[in-house]
């Protein structure tokens, strides 16, 4: 009698397609046995779940998919992320201090968001991990398109994190580097622990030119992406480690061109082999299938948790289970404890004393530990003009990609507040030309909310126009 071997679907999502495939796990051996690139019909989009998941359940229908578990993977650009450090205390108190840290990181929109964090390694007496949130309205979403699908959906984490978790499961400390059609994302390690995440957009590239080689111009965003990558990149702690570069490819570019890519990053370069690594067999399960999709799919077959996992966070608060063993335990130990009331009542008393007079130290501490909250708070509003990742270099980036390259146009100030909002300042010589400009703004994902505050004559004799608008910067959805 054969036993059914347990098969999971990994779902790596981008904006326009979706890359699926399936893994089974037998003979302690996980194999990648199927994939196919499911592109968004006409008129489907991710603003529409259900609509797309029906139509995505009839692909995998059509393709003999069946495994009805999946883990889904998003792209970096997704979530945000941030690397802490904790002192050493139990797994209780670290889940609370992650917690607490997390609401006070994410603080802006800690009820729309959804937060988990990575198990973590420790570092001397240091735990560090990645704390990651994404938006609860898009995490929904991606429920519903699942269920729309017919799947069952058993994690959402970046696809980055599941590569990372595989082929670069021997990178203790260094760069995977993952390159795909629309965009190239970078996972930084440094002494087993995963501590910075990083995505950058590159120009659309048509459906089905990915295995061919790419445009010279699609080539130099890239190298560009790497560059700047590398100027954000945190320090890698651990100098005594062969530290280096894992390259991921999903696009079959030469070798040198990959090593050309990632010197910008200061470390030695090493090609991944993704279908060894990943177990596709040699006849390939399809010219179709991406490492991404194929790592999340190994990671739901193998079992075990997820390294980072937003459908079920380590940091929501569970409540212990009444039911079963634990019930049968506690009533033994009420009848104990009754027993035992009499003895223990001095003890008690002697507690309560201690207790009172620990209360009386902490209330004797509360001035001292405002006055350090308010510390930490100056120093970390300073570290974002400071830190070697800083924030406000993207929508100075944004901004200088929406102006035009031969208008006459320019900028004569520019104003960015910590709620990332920008005001620009600036002359032309046509209102055309301004108007123009808002446009472009207004079409650029990473605006929303441009508006012109003012246009006016710049000179008497009207041959420049003087103007200013204001727009908010952050990714729309």
């Amino acid at each position: 009698m054969s036993r059914l071997r347990p098969s999971f679907l990994g779902l790596a999502i981008a904006d326009d397609r979706l890359h699926v495939a399936e893994a089974v796990h037998s003979g302690g051996q996980c194999t990648v046995r199927r994939c196919a690139m499911f592109p968004f019909p006409q008129g489907a989009s991710l603003d529409a779940p259900a609509q797309l998941g029906a139509a995505l359940g009839r692909f995998l229908r059509e393709r003999n998919f069946t495994a009805t578990r999946a883990v889904l993977g998003i792209p970096a650009g997704w979530c945000v992320s941030k690397s802490i450090s904790l002192p050493a205390a139990s797994p209780e108190d670290v889940a609370d201090m992650v917690r607490l840290r997390a609401e006070r990181a994410f603080a802006t929109e800690s009820s729309r968001l959804v937060t988990d964090c990575e198990p973590g390694a420790w570092q001397g007496r240091e735990l560090r991990l990645l704390v990651a949130a994404m938006l609860r309205d898009r995490l929904a979403g991606l429920q519903s398109l699942a269920q729309a699908a017919g799947l069952r959906p058993m994690g959402v984490l970046p696809a980055s994190l599941a590569l990372a978790a595989t082929v670069g499961a021997d990178l203790s400390s260094g760069v995977l580097v993952v390159l795909g059609y629309d965009g190239v994302e970078m996972t930084v390690r440094s002494r087993g622990a995963d501590c910075a995440l990083h995505r950058a957009p590159l120009p659309p590239l048509p459906l089905g030119q990915e295995a061919e080689d790419p445009p010279e111009a699609w080539v130099e965003a890239l190298r560009d992406s790497v560059q700047r990558m590398s100027v954000l990149m945190p320090a890698i702690g651990d100098e005594t480690t062969d530290a280096h570069v894992l390259i991921c490819d999903n696009l079959g570019m030469p070798e040198a061109t990959l090593e050309d890519l990632c010197r910008p990053l200061g470390l030695p370069t090493e090609i991944c082999a993704a279908d060894t690594v990943l177990g596709l067999a040699e006849e390939g399960p399809g010219e179709e299938c991406t490492s991404a999709a194929a790592a999340l799919a190994r990671l739901g077959a193998q079992g075990g948790e997820l390294p980072l996992n937003f459908l079920r966070s380590r940091l929501t608060v569970r409540k212990p289970s009444r039911n079963g063993r634990r019930a049968a335990w506690a009533a033994v130990a009420g009848l104990i404890i009754l027993g035992m009331v009499a003895a223990c009542l001095v003890q008690w008393r002697r507690d309560e004393q201690q207790l009172a007079a620990l209360r009386g130290r902490l209330e004797a501490m509360r001035a001292d530990v405002e006055a350090a909250d308010d510390l930490v708070e100056r120093v970390t509003l300073v570290r974002g003009w400071t830190d070697r990742r800083p924030r406000f270099l993207e929508p100075l980036r944004e901004l200088t990609l929406a102006l035009p390259v031969e208008e006459r146009i320019w900028i004569t100030s520019l104003a960015i507040r910590e709620d990332m909002r920008v005001v620009v300042t600036g002359k032309s010589a046509d209102e055309k030309i301004v108007l123009g400009l808002l446009d472009r703004i207004r079409a650029c994902p990473a605006f929303q909310e441009a508006r012109l505050l003012y246009m006016r004559e710049a000179e008497s004799n009207g041959t420049r126009v003087a103007f200013s608008m204001a727009v908010n910067y952050g990714p729309r959805g």
